[in-house]
């Protein structure tokens, strides 16, 4: 059973994606942190940069977005360039001062201000529609021939001299009327857009922003398979009912409204802490490791308590196997964006290996976001990429731990109590105070009463300063201050 539910807070609008009784996917905005990705913006040219073949744009944010070369010409047109003459240059295309329409194609991250696009993409329910750009697409998740063929030529009577357009993956089976209205309407969207930004008159700042969350996520992931939605609030419902009614009438019957007390199928909190988990346990035993670090993920794949019953690569294929439908929903649900390497177990046999990237890429087709699975390499490692347009579930939902800072290890407190000898001996031998105050993190001053106390008699009868220790929480765990008084 396939099913969404969505809930709206005063703090967040939260909608969990859930089929045959798992959480798979989490579409989750902050009410102060609304995304912006797809938002058109006016903007001018702050800086160029030849070298990085990149720009920097002010579109009003405080952080100026930064603009890539392939960002302003298609990778057509770059390949083209770059095999014939001298490579491009953004320098022959974008000047500093020059005005600017961008949409926003990656929300900012930490310091880095947002990545926009002169290719402005206007979504709708079963179209993509480029007003830049005149190329038409199908979208690779319809396979049939002849539909392929079919809705292309609908796609060619519909577009203007000068637009493109993708036909998204929903539109199978629809009737040419459906395509053409939902054209007509994204052409008008096109129409507001222009008249707005040359209203602002050179000003930056936002000229559309894209459509409202719930209705977002809908539009990009509803599919007629969908067995039910409930929603847990009644205005989001109302706004939801419409948008379904008007756009997917195909599902109008299965949206239905609780209260939010009422509903108790499945625990999505609980679920959710799962997901931030390190280590994620295979039905048969074995378990995932899964880290992450600045440019890339690592999945490692264990048998654990799995022994298997027939041979060792019995045991691995079989372990596998588990592993990548595991995999799949994991980098969903987790929303891990980027290059991802996965540490199968060693199989010998080819057929082995060629049924689990296989089964990866099967899996991964049911995401929303395009992965794509590179193969096995030599070191029998599975690479993947997956297309990173929101931020990671770790990254809304956690923050980097205060004790740490983000290494996920501390000094033990041995090594802690090592480094504390010796700027205690050095401060008490120089200070003239009387008495010596050593703070610590509470549960480092907790292990140094219970097993060291005896070192600081020792100092305190060796330097004739009497010793003062002190609890302070807002130390680091590995952390210490020594600092001399008179009394």
């Amino acid at each position: 059973m396939k099913q969404m539910l969505v809930n709206r807070t005063p703090k967040e609008t939260f909608i969990s994606l859930i089929e045959n009784g798992q959480l798979v996917e989490v579409f989750i905005e902050p009410a102060e942190d609304q995304s912006i990705v797809g938002s058109v913006y006016a903007g001018v040219v702050e800086n160029v940069l030849p070298g990085m073949q990149a720009a920097f744009v002010d579109i009003g944010l405080g952080k100026n977005a930064y603009l890539y070369i392939e960002d302003i010409l298609s990778k057509e047109a770059l390949a083209k360039m770059n095999g014939i003459e001298k490579k491009a240059s953004i320098n022959d295309y974008i000047k500093k001062g020059q005005p600017l329409l961008v949409q926003i194609k990656k929300a900012p991250i930490d310091a880095k201000g947002a990545r926009v696009t002169l290719d402005i993409t206007l979504p709708g329910r079963y179209l993509v529609v480029m007003p830049h750009n005149d190329y038409i697409g199908i979208s690779k998740r319809i396979s049939d021939p002849e539909e392929k063929e079919r809705l292309k030529s609908i796609a060619e009577g519909l577009v203007d001299a000068g637009k493109g357009m993708v036909i998204r993956t929903v539109a199978e089976g629809i009737e040419a009327e459906k395509l053409a209205s939902d054209y007509e309407k994204l052409s008008h969207v096109w129409d507001e857009i222009l008249k707005d930004y040359e209203a602002m008159k050179g000003k930056k700042g936002l000229v559309r922003g894209d459509v409202e969350f719930a209705t977002r996520v809908f539009r990009d992931v509803i599919k007629p398979d969908i067995e039910r939605i409930t929603v847990l609030h009644e205005e989001t419902y109302v706004q939801l009912k419409d948008y379904v009614e008007k756009f997917i009438p195909d599902v109008s019957g299965k949206i239905f409204y609780r209260a939010p007390g009422d509903y108790h199928e499945l625990d999505v909190i609980e679920c959710l802490k799962r997901a931030l988990k390190k280590k994620v346990w295979l039905d048969n035993g074995g378990y995932l490791i899964i880290e992450h670090v600045e440019a890339l993920s690592i999945i490692d794949v264990n048998t654990g308590k799995f022994t298997g019953k027939k041979n060792l690569e019995e045991t691995a294929y079989q372990t596998n196997l588990l592993a990548a439908k595991e995999v799949a929903r994991q980098i969903r649900l987790r929303n891990m964006g980027g290059i991802i390497i996965v540490d199968f177990i060693d199989m010998k046999l080819d057929a082995h290996k060629y049924e689990l990237v296989h089964l990866l890429e099967e899996e991964t087709s049911k995401d929303s976001m395009k992965v794509q699975v590179m193969g096995i390499t030599k070191l029998g490692l599975v690479e993947m990429t997956r297309k990173k347009a929101k931020r990671s579930l770790s990254t809304l939902l956690e923050k980097t731990c205060p004790l740490c800072q983000g290494k996920g290890t501390v000094l033990s407190e041995e090594s802690v109590l090592r480094l504390l000898a010796y700027r205690v001996v050095e401060v008490a031998d120089t200070l003239q105070g009387s008495q010596l105050f050593i703070k610590l993190h509470p549960q480092v001053y907790t292990y140094v009463m219970k097993h060291e106390s005896d070192y600081f008699s020792w100092v305190e009868r060796h330097y004739n300063k009497k010793i003062v220790l002190e609890k302070d929480a807002t130390l680091l765990y590995d952390a210490f201050v020594v600092e001399g008084r008179r009394e």
